[in-house]
């Protein structure tokens, strides 16, 4: 073993203890399900898995199939720490486990009800025991049986899903605030590695990163079937490389990342402060971009504002081309409500949907909640029209529900530990740069994301007057205007991304 290995090895002990700690095998159905039922016992196996589950694997996922929704809720209560754990020691520590309703055995659960009515009815053909038994001997191949857990399950005759299911950008809503990031990402689907490379994708969450990437594997997969293209997220990456240290199959691991033709990293943030991953990362995309490979990333903020990563790992990013993803303007909220809408079959009027287009306006999360709100208690109420103010009132509920109140001490530690000092010091009354800057930051968000009066912000900072602290706020505010540059240490930071990375990092925490 080289010294860096080894020097890596004892940097991520503690990180390999929280993995799972038996070596992966090769999966064989027969194998899983033996140690499933020394697992969880005799009884347990033969009353919920033997003869009753399917099972597939697609790289690090194993689909678990069941016969009725019933099953797949219960199984996922009762099951689900105990088939993990099984799936971890056949899979890797990356493993994901999903379970879905599967149309063969679904039609095997229902000839089974279909055969226990018939030889419980009486000669005078008395009805059926139990709603369930009736839905399920009921219900014709072709209908759609729904669960709380999934969707509509897939039409008998039909190739069923059992592996992860990508985002289109088919399906992605182009709007001013992430057209430059859609038109990169399309550019790449047509000439992987020959423009844009490496495409780094910043945001707040919820803004349509991950479909972007999930895009861009799918386009690329049936654009190019050549290719090898990998979609994998950042703390994955983590995962692989810890256990490929602590089994010294090094050699397998840089194989695996290092022979692909497009590779597609989410978050690639959670490498901040992990030296020793950052440092392989860093080599394999070196190696990937010596070769002419595409490389796609997502970040949660701008590569100049991962202060615990490399310098030559953030240069890298900045290579290429580097795309920020707004908040939706209105058009496009009530674009996406439309679109998510009419995948629902759901019939709210358009001005109830320019409604919740003009409430939310932070992500597209927030507009798939407030869409799904709308959308349950209009099923509880189905003969009535869902109107504006119904709405209202509805999704002032939610929002309140979600009130997140910034404190000005909440300010001072994270501004203090963006910028590494402490928050007595932001405090002091030193003019120096390296804490007037903070200083002012912290004053305008304080006014910003707090009712806090002039006064009190600045008997918070150390006793200031009104005046000084209306100086602080108008300077900033001039400075985001303007687009200016804050210089600090070596690198130059735009104002408008600094003081945003602050803001969402306060309202997320």
């Amino acid at each position: 073993m080289t010294g860096f290995e080894d020097t890596a090895l004892k940097g991520c002990t503690m990180q390999a203890q929280s993995l799972a700690m038996v070596q992966p095998h090769d999966f064989s159905e027969s194998n899983f399900l033996e140690l499933l039922r020394d697992e969880i016992g005799l009884k347990n196996y033969e009353s919920w898995f033997q003869n009753k589950v399917s099972l597939k694997t697609d790289q690090d996922e194993l689909s678990i199939g069941v016969g009725s929704p019933f099953l797949l809720n219960w199984i996922q209560r009762q099951f689900r720490s105990a088939l993990t754990k099984l799936a971890k020691n056949f899979l890797g520590a990356s493993v994901r486990v999903n379970f879905h309703v599967d149309a063969t055995l679904l039609e095997q659960t229902r000839a089974e009800v279909q055969k226990t009515v018939v030889q419980k009815q009486a000669p005078a053909a008395v009805a059926m025991p139990s709603a369930v038994a009736n839905a399920l001997s009921s219900s014709t191949p072709s209908e759609k049986i729904t669960s709380p857990a999934r969707k509509a399950v897939p039409q008998t005759g039909q190739a069923r899903r059992t592996g992860r299911k990508f985002a289109s950008l088919n399906d992605f809503i182009c709007g001013k605030s992430n057209e430059l990031a859609y038109t990169a990402s399309m550019q790449v689907c047509h000439f992987p590695g020959e423009r844009f490379n490496p495409l780094y994708l910043h945001g707040n969450v919820g803004l349509g990163k991950t479909h972007l990437l999930e895009g861009i594997y799918k386009a690329v997969r049936q654009a190019h079937p050549n290719l090898n293209v990998m979609l994998i997220n950042a703390e994955s990456f983590a995962n692989y490389f810890t256990l490929a240290l602590r089994d010294r199959t090094l050699p397998s691991f840089r194989h695996k990342f290092r022979n692909v033709d497009v590779l597609l990293v989410d978050d690639i943030d959670f490498l901040e402060d992990k030296k020793v991953i950052q440092e392989e990362f860093l080599h394999t995309f070196r190696q990937l971009d010596s070769k002419g490979c595409q490389i796609v990333l997502t970040s949660d903020r701008h590569p100049r504002l991962l202060t615990k990563t490399s310098s030559e790992l953030t240069t890298r990013f900045l290579s290429g081309l580097v795309c920020k993803i707004e908040a939706p303007e209105k058009t496009t909220r009530e674009q996406i409500l439309q679109h998510k809408a009419l995948a629902m079959d759901s019939p709210l009027s358009s001005s109830v949907l320019k409604f919740v287009a003009s409430r939310f306006q932070q992500n597209v999360r927030e507009l798939e909640g407030a869409l799904n709100c709308l959308e349950t208690h209009r099923l509880l109420e189905p003969n009535q029209t869902l109107s504006v103010n119904s709405a209202r009132k509805i999704l002032a509920d939610l929002e309140r529900d979600c009130v997140r109140i910034v404190r000005m001490a909440d300010i001072d530690s994270i501004v203090a530990e963006f910028f590494g000092i402490t928050p007595d010091e932001i405090k002091s009354s030193s003019r120096s740069r390296k804490y007037s800057l903070p200083r002012m930051i912290a004053i305008y968000l304080s006014r910003k994301l707090t009712e806090a009066a002039y006064k009190d912000i600045g008997q918070h900072f150390g006793g200031r007057n009104h005046s000084t602290i209306m100086s602080a706020e108008k300077k900033v505010r001039k400075s985001l205007d303007q687009g200016d540059v804050f210089k600090l240490a070596l690198r130059e930071w735009p104002a408008r991304e600094l003081v945003d990375t602050l803001e969402r990092r306060l309202l997320a925490s």
